[in-house]
C-alpha cells in the first residue's frame, strides 16, 4: 500500500473501488508442469442446483405467478435436489433427470397427469436457467412428456343447450351469460372480467361482430383472443347493453357462485336430467364439441372431393390449431395440442368419419 508522510493511503480511487467487484478476468496460465485451462472465457458461472432453484423460484414469485405454480415448482425442483443432492447445476445431465423421474415411478409416483406437471417443472426451470447463462446446455429439453388418455368431458347436445337458453327467456342478463358460455366457449373467469370495450357489434352487418377475451376475474393469467358472435349471442349482448344503457365497465358484475346458482337453477328449469348440474365448464365443453364437429364435417366433405392425403393433413393440422385458439389453449406444444384435439376429435366422431388409409392426430 502506498503512503504519505503522515501514513495516509495515496492508491488513486479506482483501484480502490475495484475491490467492491469481481476481480476482471485474467489470461489462462498454465500451472506448473500442468497443461493451460482450457475453460472459455464465456463459460457459465458454476452454480449448485440448490440455488439455482431458490433464484428461480424467486424469479416466478417476481413476476406474480400464482400460488399454485409456485408451490407446483417448490414440490418439484425440491424432490429434484434431494434426489440429486448438493452438486453443480451444470453437471446435471438427461440421464439424472431421466433417473429422477423413474425413481418416482417405482415408488408409484406420480400419476401420469402429476407426471407431466414434473416433466413441465423441468423443462421450465432448465430453460429459464438456459436463458440466464447458468449453463451451456439444456438437459431437460429431450424429456418427453407420458401419454395420458384424455378424460372424456360431459357436454350438451344442441337441443339441450337450446333448451337450457330457453329457459332464459324473461331475463335478458343471464341469456346473454348463458350464450357468452355456450357460443363462445369463455371460461367462467372470463365471462365475468368481460368489459363493455370487450363488444364490438355492428348494426349494419350484425355476423362482423365480435368479443374480445383478454383478462379473466382472478386467474393472473389468460391467452388474449378474438371470438366471432353468433345471431343469438349477438342479439342478446345487444340486449343486454341497450338494458344497460351502454354504461362503461363490467358486463356481468355478479359472483362465481351467483353464475354457479344461475345455471343449477336454468338446467332444472329446462329438464336437463341426463347431465345432472349443468356448470359453466360443462357449456365450454358443448362449445368445443359443436365447433370441432364442424371442422370434422368440413374435412369429410374434402375428404369425399378426393383430396390429397397430404392436402387432408394439413388442413386437419390447422383445424387442431383454430380450435386450440378458440378455446384459448396454447399451440406451442405439439403433444398438447394433439391430445386436446384428440379429445374433441373422438365426441365429434371424427375417427370414424377419417379418410381410409389417414392418420388421427398422436
Amino acid at each position: 500500500m502506498e503512503t504519505d508522510d503522515t501514513g495516509r493511503d495515496t492508491a488513486p480511487p479506482v483501484a480502490r473501488q475495484l475491490e467492491l467487484f469481481e476481480a476482471a478476468p485474467r489470461p489462462a496460465t498454465a500451472p506448473a508442469g500442468g497443461p493451460p485451462s482450457t475453460r472459455r472465457a464465456d463459460a457459465p458461472h458454476p452454480r449448485p442446483l440448490p440455488e439455482a432453484v431458490d433464484a428461480y423460484v424467486t424469479f416466478l414469485a417476481s413476476i406474480n405467478r400464482s400460488q399454485h405454480t409456485l408451490r407446483a415448482a417448490r414440490v418439484d425442483l425440491g424432490a429434484l435436489v434431494r434426489f440429486l443432492g448438493d452438486r453443480a447445476l451444470a453437471e446435471v445431465a438427461l440421464d439424472d433427470l431421466r433417473r429422477f423421474l423413474a425413481a418416482g415411478a417405482l415408488r408409484g409416483e406420480p400419476a401420469p397427469r402429476s407426471l407431466r406437471r414434473k416433466i413441465a417443472n423441468l423443462k421450465a426451470f432448465f430453460r429459464h436457467a438456459r436463458a440466464e447463462g447458468w449453463i451451456a446446455h439444456d438437459p431437460a429439453g429431450r424429456l418427453i412428456y407420458p401419454e395420458v388418455e384424455a378424460r372424456l368431458p360431459v357436454f350438451l347436445e344442441e337441443d339441450e343447450v337450446d333448451r337450457l337458453v330457453l329457459a332464459t327467456t324473461r331475463n335478458p342478463f343471464w341469456r346473454a351469460a348463458v350464450l357468452a358460455l355456450a357460443d363462445g366457449g369463455l371460461k367462467r373467469d372470463e365471462l365475468l372480467a368481460l368489459e363493455l370495450a370487450d363488444v364490438y357489434l355492428d348494426p349494419v352487418h350484425p355476423e362482423r361482430g365480435y368479443l374480445v377475451v383478454r383478462q379473466a376475474d382472478q386467474a393472473k393469467r389468460v391467452r388474449g383472443r378474438r371470438l366471432p358472435l353468433t345471431p343469438r349471442l349477438d342479439a342478446a349482448l345487444r340486449r343486454l347493453v341497450e338494458d344497460g344503457g351502454a354504461r362503461p365497465g363490467r358486463l356481468f358484475a355478479v359472483t362465481p357462485r351467483a353464475v354457479n346458482f344461475m345455471l343449477e337453477s336454468l338446467g332444472e328449469l329446462a329438464g336437463l336430467t341426463r347431465v345432472g348440474r349443468v356448470t359453466p365448464q360443462m357449456l365450454r365443453e358443448s362449445f368445443a364439441v359443436r365447433t370441432a364437429r364442424r371442422l370434422v364435417a368440413e374435412e369429410s366433405a374434402e375428404a369425399r372431393r378426393g383430396q390429397p392425403e397430404e392436402r387432408l393433413r394439413q388442413q386437419r393440422l390447422r383445424h387442431d390449431v383454430a380450435l386450440n385458439e378458440l378455446l384459448g389453449l396454447s399451440t406451442d406444444d405439439p403433444a398438447n395440442l394433439a391430445q386436446v384435439s384428440r379429445k374433441y376429435r373422438r365426441l365429434a366422431g371424427a375417427v370414424a368419419e377419417m379418410p381410409s388409409g389417414a392418420v388421427a392426430p398422436a
